[in-house]
């Protein structure tokens, strides 16, 4: 035999990102299913997903376009005293911004 020819495929990276992407997709049934209305966005205010609660609740139909406080334009935020709430200031760009909150 003059020549030797040997193929060989590292497969633990791979392995490795189906098992990460199974684990995504359990994830992400679980807060689809979840009663509790929940908005995630990434830390540009991009929304990246809306369970069905909060797609429910929406007064605007769910697009992924959508950044944090862009369907606040559209009406008036009160605090629980009656003031008006400034659209900077909604929960999710406070939490953008740093803040720790807690309800």
């Amino acid at each position: 035999m003059k020549y030797i020819f040997e193929t060989s495929i590292e497969v633990t990276e791979r392995v490795l990102q189906n098992k990460n992407l199974e684990q995504q997709k359990e994830l992400e049934a679980i807060i689809e299913n979840i009663s509790d209305g929940i908005s995630i966005f990434d830390d540009k205010g991009k929304y990246v997903l809306f369970n069905k609660t909060a797609r429910a609740v929406s007064p605007i139909s769910f697009e992924k376009t959508y950044k944090v406080g862009d369907r606040n334009n559209k009406c008036e935020l009160y605090d629980i005293d009656g003031n008006t709430i400034n659209p900077e200031n909604i929960p999710a760009r406070r939490v953008m911004r740093g803040e720790k909150l807690k309800i």
